[in-house]
């Protein structure tokens, strides 16, 4: 049986690229919606479409990658904005891991009985309060 691995390389390679986006003596400072947050989340969305999911950046920043077909969804994913000055790895890991294993999942070509959705959520610090609102 021929098993999906994960390419270590690439999974590395998205990592530093991310870290790229405010690098800061040995960690990041990428705060929300700062320039290097803006560009990494379209930096985060070009993977995705090359992966070949529909990337998309919603109103408030989501960064979203879907396969459009199928009706039943997982979703994996994490938080691009560190903390400041916080650690390279903060939110990036989750994000590209959820990415690779999309790669893997669909380069296989095989049918799947769920689809795969990759997100890069919007401000996990808490930087601009809460954009949910609580339902009475």
């Amino acid at each position: 049986m021929n098993r999906p691995t994960v390419n270590a390389s690439r999974l590395l390679q998205d990592l530093h690229t991310l870290a790229s986006f405010g690098r800061y003596q040995t960690g990041v400072h990428r705060p929300s919606l700062s320039p290097q947050d803006i560009a990494a989340r379209q930096w985060f969305a070009s993977r995705l479409e090359q992966a070949g999911l529909s990337a998309t950046i919603d109103g408030i920043g989501n960064v979203i990658g879907r396969k459009p077909a199928g009706d039943v969804r997982l979703l994996a994913g994490s938080h691009l904005e560190t903390v400041a000055f916080g650690g390279w790895l903060d939110g990036a890991l989750g994000c590209v891991l959820a990415l690779e294993a999309a790669r893997i999942l669909y380069a296989s070509g095989k049918p799947l009985r769920h689809n795969l959705d990759v997100a890069a959520f919007f401000d996990e610090e808490g930087h601009f309060g809460s954009f949910l609102t609580p339902v009475r």
